[in-house]
């Protein structure tokens, strides 16, 4: 717990650092973000095929402070998202999004187009997360806690390179990325922290449940941004991680798209999706047993994908 511990302290110092910023005539600043707020509503009165109303409320804030003088470019991105959902025959909210995302790069031109750059990133989330088996027996359903805040959480630290062919797309290299892996919740490691052959004797697992892992391995990111025509700006992220510590040597890959579609100056449409593949996280299947559907499958590695949609409020700044 004290390495987790430091881990959160220099989290907090470094983000704080970050936002706090430097004097506007030491070098060049720009700053911005957008703030979003989708609401959608069905309700159904006497309605022969649907019975179920719904409403729905997500957010997301994305914020961006770069700071460049001569060779330095310091960047820095924090995108916050918190969503709830309500079923009327469930009759409560649920949450339906949640994630914190800060990166920080610091980079010093090796040429106009390439950096040699530290980067620094934290990803979490706020609340937590519940897994649902509906119970068809009755009406009430079950809930087990499948994540919250530090479990799972992700911190790394990389030096690498970064290519900037252009403002709107770049390319970061890391042959030294250090990650660690929290699970504040010893419950949720046989989740988030999967045993490894090396970490077994004779087939068996040696010592309790784990907090943390250590890696130490090679990464690669892919960012896309651009206004791709008027009022319509498309972000992608591409990322891709190995362990050097993981015998199997499996790679993680994780996508992020958004679009982002502009009607007016308060106005907006979104469409996101998101896909995760994580060798180190046990993913369950959704099977029916007894009466009730639930996770009950064989837990194990599987593709993670996340739609999303939404209409609201938007406001830039």
């Amino acid at each position: 717990m004290k390495k987790i511990t430091l881990f959160l302290i220099a989290t907090i110092f470094f983000t704080e650092f970050t936002y706090a910023g430097m004097p506007s005539d030491t070098g060049k600043w720009a700053k911005g973000g957008t703030f979003n707020l989708n609401f959608s509503e069905t309700g159904y009165q006497n309605w022969s095929t649907v019975t179920d109303n719904t409403v729905t409320v997500n957010s997301l804030l994305s914020l961006f402070a770069k700071y460049t003088k001569g060779k330095w470019a310091w960047e820095n991105y924090g995108d916050f998202a918190y969503g709830q959902s309500r079923l009327s025959s469930v009759g409560t909210f649920r949450k339906s999004d949640d994630r914190i995302n800060i990166t920080s790069k610091l980079g010093y031109g090796a040429s106009s187009k390439l950096f040699y750059t530290l980067l620094f990133n934290f990803s979490s989330q706020f609340t937590p997360g519940y897994t649902y088996n509906k119970n068809y027996n009755n009406t009430k359903d079950t809930s087990i806690l499948n994540s919250k805040f530090l479990a799972p959480a992700k911190i790394e630290l990389s030096l690498g390179m970064d290519y900037k062919p252009t403002d709107y797309f770049s390319v970061f290299f890391s042959p030294l990325a250090n990650r660690m892996i929290i699970c504040a919740d010893t419950n949720l490691s046989k989740t988030y922290l999967v045993a490894r052959p090396q970490d077994k004797v004779n087939g068996k697992v040696q010592g309790g449940a784990k907090t943390y892992r250590y890696e130490l391995g090679a990464s690669l990111k892919f960012l896309f941004q651009k206004d791709v025509m008027k009022n319509v700006n498309l972000k992608s992220k591409l990322e891709f991680f190995t362990d050097y510590l993981d015998k199997q040597h499996n790679v993680d890959v994780y996508w992020d798209l958004i679009l982002a579609m502009k009607v007016n100056k308060y106005i907006s449409a979104s469409v996101g999706a998101t896909v995760i593949y994580d060798n180190d996280i046990a993913v369950p299947l959704k099977t029916a047993v007894n009466g009730i559907d639930g996770y009950y499958g064989v837990a194990g590695p599987r593709t993670q994908f996340r739609h999303t949609l939404g209409v609201g409020l938007a406001y830039k700044f």
